[in-house]
């Protein structure tokens, strides 16, 4: 009997423990929703920005691109992929 109630406790122990690290902070990072905030944060992580404006791809080029990045590591939700894709696209890459 003592050996199921130091079961019961561990396994209580190692719940309160799952929760606390959910609930401090081991959130997936927030998901960007802007193509400048984007390129500031994900691609200049190993890119210069001035590599980036001078680009000139089409769509299919752009988006060749950024699966490829993401094929390398590059972190991106799909909507992030799709929002760079349409920022670079548009030319939003040029101001950087």
């Amino acid at each position: 009997m003592s050996r199921t109630l130091a079961s019961v406790a561990a396994l209580a122990a190692l719940a309160a423990a799952v929760s606390m690290m959910a609930a401090c902070g081991s959130k997936a990072p927030k998901e960007l929703r802007d193509g400048t905030e984007i390129v500031a944060s994900r691609c200049a992580r190993c890119h210069d920005t001035g590599r980036i404006a001078s680009a000139n791809y089409d769509r299919d080029g752009w988006t060749e691109v950024v699966s490829r990045m993401i094929g390398r590591g590059a972190d991106l939700t799909d909507n992030e992929a799709m929002l760079l894709i349409d920022f670079l696209t548009s030319g939003g890459g040029k101001s950087l």
